[in-house]
């Protein structure tokens, strides 16, 4: 397995980031260990429909002041050349993962007294904004819930680096 510094919180966030809402491009440069995130219209089209060459690449095509030349070229190495299988896409963490992860918290964290309560009244339409009710309601476990959220999403992530062939040195403790 590979050894590389990724930040793992930042890949967590992107796990959690809805595509659909945000049109993101989330990518992971298997080489350097570089998260990659743009939304996909800070791209001019020409680049977006890989109708140029990475040599014709200038800062002219820069759509915004605070892009660099090197997110054109990463850009282009993403989506344009035959670099592109360095590069994985990042996974998002779905509804049925984080209700996975209630239901666990609810199983090993909730005192057993109302432990079944618990769950029947999160089970149905609307369980997260119900289990967030109930943490309002019972801020005991509040904090609890935070911590064992935390730890679990960077297991998971983890969990998927190690499935690509990534074992990670989490760069915030380096």
């Amino acid at each position: 397995m590979k050894r590389l510094p990724i930040d793992i919180d930042m890949l967590v966030t992107l796990m959690e980031v809805d595509d659909r809402v945000y049109d993101e491009i989330s990518y992971l440069d298997t080489e350097t260990g570089k998260i990659i995130f743009y939304q996909e219209d800070c791209f001019p089209q020409e680049l977006v429909n890989c109708e140029i060459e990475r040599e014709e690449i200038t800062e002219d095509l820069l759509r915004y002041k605070w892009m660099r030349i090197e997110d054109l070229y990463t850009y282009y190495d993403l989506f344009c050349s035959d670099e592109s299988d360095r590069f994985e896409d990042i996974p998002q963490i779905t509804s049925g993962e984080k209700f996975a992860l209630i239901k666990e918290f609810i199983y090993t964290r909730v005192e057993e007294g109302i432990r079944d309560e618990v769950y029947y009244e999160i089970s149905g339409r609307g369980a997260f904004s119900k289990f967030r009710t109930f943490l309002e309601h019972h801020r005991e476990y509040k904090d609890a819930w935070f911590k064992f959220e935390s730890e679990n999403l960077r297991r998971i992530a983890v969990e998927w680096l190690n499935s690509i062939g990534i074992d990670p040195i989490d760069s915030l403790e380096q």
